[in-house]
């Protein structure tokens, strides 16, 4: 199935490096790993919650990035 990717496994691995994110490979097609991901992104906003103070903070801009 690598000749049908639509990105490169290693760029998708580079991505998730420099936004420091999981990197999970996908697929609508067979239901592969398709729970796991919406696990994750919870866990992710359960960590950024966590984090969250009521004062204000001046904070880089969060992105999530689904490819």
């Amino acid at each position: 199935m690598d000749e049908q990717r639509k990105v490169a496994k290693i760029e998708g691995i580079e991505l998730s490096k420099k936004y420091k994110c999981p990197y999970v490979e996908t697929s609508a097609k067979t239901r592969v790993n398709i729970e796991e991901v919406f696990f994750q992104i919870v866990r992710e906003i359960d960590k950024y919650n966590a984090n969250d103070t009521k004062q204000p903070i001046k904070r880089k801009r969060n992105t999530c990035i689904l490819i």
